[in-house]
Order: C-alpha cells, then sequence, then structure tokens
C-alpha cells in the first residue's frame, strides 16, 4: 500500500534523530492540523525525542517569523505538518538541519531534495483523501492500538472529509456520541483563529487523551468555551456587514473584516460563511494588520475555480509573504502596499 511507503519514510526520518537532538514542530491551527500534530506529538514522545510545539493560524503565515524562530532556537530538525511552506524557504532551513513535511495543499509539483523528506498525497491516486491527521493517526496506531478514533474524527470533521471515513467514525461513536464529536470540533475550531491562547486545544487533547471526563471540567475546556462565546459574537457580527455590505464586482464578493475586539482572525470563517451564502460567487475577504493584509478566499459550491491554481499563478506577479491552499478555498499574507495589485491581478486570473 502507498500508505505504507509514507510512513515508512515518516518512521525512517523519526528513528535517525538522535536523542540529544532537539526540534521544532509547526503545525496549521485547524482541527486537522491540531490533532495530526496530537498524534505525532505521541509518536515522538515514545521515542524519546526533544521538540516544543509551534502553533500557525492560518496556511498564510509569516516565513520571517519561522525563520528568526529557527535562528533562535537552532534545531536539529524542523516538522510542518498541514503547512504550505514556500520551496525556497525549506531550502533555505535545510541547509543545516534535517526536515519532515506532510502537507495535503495543491503544489505543482513535490519538493526533492538533501535533508528533507516531503510526504504530499496530492500525487497519489487515492480513492479517498490523506489528510495529516489521518496520517498521523496511522503514526501513532503502528506504534500502539488505538482507542482515539474519537480525536482522529475531529480532524476529520474539521476537515469535512469524515464521510470517507465511517469506519473510523463507527469506532469513535463507541466512546462518544456524534454530538459531542460535532461539539467538540466547533470547539477546537476556536483555536484556529484565536492568537492568544496557541497550545490550548493541544494541551486540552492530550489530557483528553488520558481521563475525558477530568478533561472536561479542565481550565482548557473552561478557556475554550469562554473564547468561543467572544468569536460567535465576532462572527455573527461580521456576517451581517458583509451580508449587507460586501461589494460584488462580478462575480467576486469584496468585504474587509471590521474586528470587533480584535481577538480573532476571523476571515476564514467569514468568507466560508458568505461562500455558503452564494453558490456561485467567489468570496474575497480580508483583514488589515501590522500594515500587513490576511486574505481568504472561498468558492460556492457551484463555482469551478481552482483557487490554489489561482493563487500559483499570483505569486508570480505579485509580491506574497506566504501565499496556498486547496481549489475551494485558499488564502494569502501580503504587505498593505502590494493589495491593490493583488486585487486587480486576482480579478484578470478569475474573468
Amino acid at each position: 500500500m502507498i500508505f505504507d511507503q509514507f510512513l515508512e519514510k515518516a518512521f525512517d526520518f523519526i528513528r535517525k534523530i538522535k536523542k540529544e537532538e532537539k526540534g521544532l514542530l509547526f503545525y496549521h491551527g485547524d482541527p486537522d492540523g491540531l490533532v495530526a500534530a496530537f498524534f505525532f506529538n505521541l509518536v515522538l514522545a515514545k521515542y524519546s525525542i526533544s521538540f516544543k510545539n509551534h502553533w500557525i493560524g492560518s496556511w498564510q503565515f509569516d516565513f520571517k517569523k519561522v525563520r528568526n524562530l529557527v535562528k533562535k532556537e537552532n534545531p536539529n530538525f524542523l516538522i510542518f505538518l498541514d503547512l504550505a511552506i514556500d520551496f525556497k524557504l525549506i531550502e533555505e532551513l535545510s541547509s543545516k538541519r534535517k526536515i519532515f513535511i506532510f502537507d495535503h495543499h495543491e503544489v505543482e509539483f513535490p519538493y526533492q531534495g538533501r535533508n528533507v523528506c516531503y510526504l504530499n498525497p496530492i500525487f497519489l491516486n487515492l480513492k479517498r483523501e490523506l489528510s495529516p491527521s489521518y496520517f498521523s493517526y496511522l503514526l501513532f496506531k503502528k506504534l500502539k492500538g488505538s482507542n482515539l478514533e474519537w480525536i482522529l474524527s475531529i480532524g476529520l470533521l474539521g476537515e469535512r472529509i469524515a464521510n470517507q471515513y465511517p469506519e473510523i467514525l463507527e469506532k469513535a461513536q463507541k466512546t462518544v456520541s456524534k454530538a459531542f464529536l460535532k461539539k467538540m470540533t466547533e470547539l477546537m475550531m476556536v483555536n484556529f483563529i484565536n492568537p492568544f491562547y496557541k497550545q490550548i486545544s493541544l494541551n486540552f487533547l492530550k489530557k483528553a487523551s488520558q481521563d475525558l471526563f477530568k478533561a472536561l471540567e479542565s481550565k482548557e475546556i473552561k478557556k475554550l468555551k469562554e473564547i468561543r462565546k467572544a468569536y460567535l459574537k465576532e462572527i455573527e457580527g461580521n456576517l451581517k456587514l458583509a451580508v449587507k455590505r460586501a461589494n460584488k464586482e462580478g462575480n467576486i464578493l469584496f468585504y474587509k473584516v471590521r474586528p470587533i475586539c480584535k481577538k480573532f482572525f476571523i476571515a476564514g470563517p467569514i468568507a466560508s460563511r458568505l461562500a455558503n451564502l452564494n453558490p456561485l460567487d467567489i468570496s474575497f475577504i480580508y483583514l488589515e494588520f501590522d500594515k500587513k493584509i490576511d486574505i481568504e478566499l472561498r468558492r460556492g459550491k457551484e463555482n469551478k475555480i481552482n483557487l490554489a491554481k489561482i493563487l500559483s499563478e499570483l505569486k508570480k506577479r505579485v509580491p506574497v509573504i506566504s501565499a496556498g491552499g486547496h481549489p475551494m478555498a485558499a488564502g494569502a499574507l501580503l504587505f498593505k502596499k502590494d493589495f491593490d495589485k493583488f486585487k486587480t491581478e486576482f480579478q484578470n486570473l478569475v474573468k
């Protein structure tokens, strides 16, 4: 099985890490990336490997911050899960250390280079999607018979591919109810857009894997519920404004997020909800912060444009800090001075 080939490459990378070496693990903060990090943490712990976790709130993250952190920590190895990493950055960082990457965002070709184990299932002819959360779960399962399918289900539900894995949901529901899984997925999504409590969801999952009932009374779950309440207020307020004030140009809906309490990066959730309401259109939602623009793109279910390919071409025309995504959902981070050109070129490409 091709799964086994991917797993063996991952284990080969892990086994070659020496016990005196230290590393950094970067993961996407959505439920899929979060659950991938959780299972990968368990695998690394089995091998007594020393590392630190670093949450990345969206796929269009600031590569400069990654460079600075790597320079400061000077790790022997790096692990990236569910993150669209720029190939130039990979080449730069791998000159002094080994790197493992499991990603499933669209790229033109798989990265090949010294000191790098790059795995991306989009180049495989698979009957169902191999998400980072499922891949990390398979790694963990190889080491230990798992009864943590309910945690994996959070990743699959968050990625909207749970229907491709009915056997996982069936096992999960022997531990918890379907309603509980949905509620936990919604709660874990909060950490995706909240930049202040970066490891709170990961810490909760670690506690829950040991004692679920005790974890449900933990400080982490209380804080997550508190954050979600404020998050929903922010979402609903902006969604009402977006529906009324979004500027439609052709089949593109433009809307600038107006932060109510400035605690959340909510451009993504707003874009998704607006796309659901406008199935033929593209939602172009953006948020300004620190002289940068965070752009989230979503296409309606009846729109067939490939946003990942559009962004791939845009990166050749407009300076971006980072950009990437999937055919239906993608995003970019750029400096404010480049926004107008980005917007114009995006419109030209989707005509």
